[in-house]
């Protein structure tokens, strides 16, 4: 791997890019090249990439510096001969040229607004990344920058705050924005998911439900299966309306060692959130609700979406 600029380095020790949930019960992910379905969602879903892992071919296209997950994880894992993009966080389409992502993937902690350097300068974000992706010759009208950080916030005293909203440098052609809902989450309410979890190519999540309503004011816990690379993915009701965007989760390991393979692991908890493999049988807090993956609701930050719709 090619080595990393200053200012993309001192972003990686300060910005905590993960989820880390894991997997409850069966592993629901599925490449979204699988679901056919949900196709026409996937395109207005991207990839948060370090600016310092493309290299510019001059020719209109560019190429991706990236790993393969087999280089860590035991190839018998699951999509062990895929890729995997370091430091990657998810994001995703509101209008043309706004996307929202977890605000830990814009701010270290606190609030910003108007910011056009900082962690503006350190993500590009790519769209259209599936399995099928060159990544020694990806199509540069695939690749966005960050024009500005219109705002984002990073906050766990009380109220828990997780939100960041972008403003890419020039709008996006045939890729639809999400809806919105306008409703809160119910107990027991479907949920799915589209994201990157570790820097995999897009997947599609299922099979997951809201098992706690209201969570430190501002969020929601679902049992869907997340990992690091999660972190702003959005989270659709049976509509396909966007309810909130993926913040956090636990447990906060997503791999542990396999000591006979000497390679990694994907953790695991039971169809409870109990029994995680990453965790000794002797941890105190496991099975749901101390376990879960945590999803921010964007019903509290919808007059400063569209008040950016709305203004250029």
């Amino acid at each position: 791997m090619k080595l990393l600029s200053r200012v993309a380095l001192a972003f990686i020790f300060i910005v905590p890019v993960f989820v880390c949930a894991d997997i409850f019960g069966r592993d629901d992910r599925k490449d979204i090249l699988q679901v056919l379905a949900k196709n026409s969602l996937a395109r207005s879903v991207a990839v948060g990439v370090l600016n310092s892992l493309w290299t510019d071919l001059g020719n209109g296209h560019s190429s991706l510096d990236i790993n393969k997950m087999s280089d860590f994880m035991c190839r018998d894992e699951r999509f062990a001969n895929q890729t995997s993009i370091a430091y990657a966080c998810s994001g995703f389409l509101v209008a043309p040229d706004l996307l929202i992502t977890a605000g830990h993937c814009a701010v270290t902690f606190g609030e910003i607004r108007d910011v056009t350097d900082q962690y503006c300068e350190v993500y590009t974000w790519m769209f259209d990344y599936d399995s099928k992706m060159n990544p020694s010759k990806i199509a540069n009208d695939k690749i966005f920058k960050c024009k500005e950080i219109i705002y984002a916030t990073v906050s766990e005293k009380g109220e828990n705050h997780d939100f960041a909203l972008i403003r890419l440098d020039r709008p996006t052609v045939n890729r639809m924005p999400f809806k919105i809902s306008d409703k809160s989450v119910q107990m027991n309410e479907p949920v799915t998911m589209l994201g990157f979890p570790m820097g995999l190519p897009l997947k599609y999540t299922d099979n997951a439900k809201v098992f706690l309503p209201q969570y430190r004011s501002r969020s929601f816990l679902t049992d869907l299966d997340a990992f690091s690379g999660n972190s702003g993915s959005p989270v659709f009701n049976a509509k396909n309306e966007i309810v909130g965007v993926l913040i956090g989760g636990n447990p906060g390991i997503s791999t542990y060692a396999d000591p006979v393979q000497g390679c990694e692991r994907y953790n695991s908890c039971d169809s409870k959130g109990a029994n995680c493999k990453s965790l000794a049988p002797s941890y105190p807090l496991q099975g749901f609700p101390n376990t879960f993956s945590e999803v921010q609701s964007l019903l509290f930050y919808k007059d400063i979406i569209n008040k950016s719709m709305s203004s250029k």
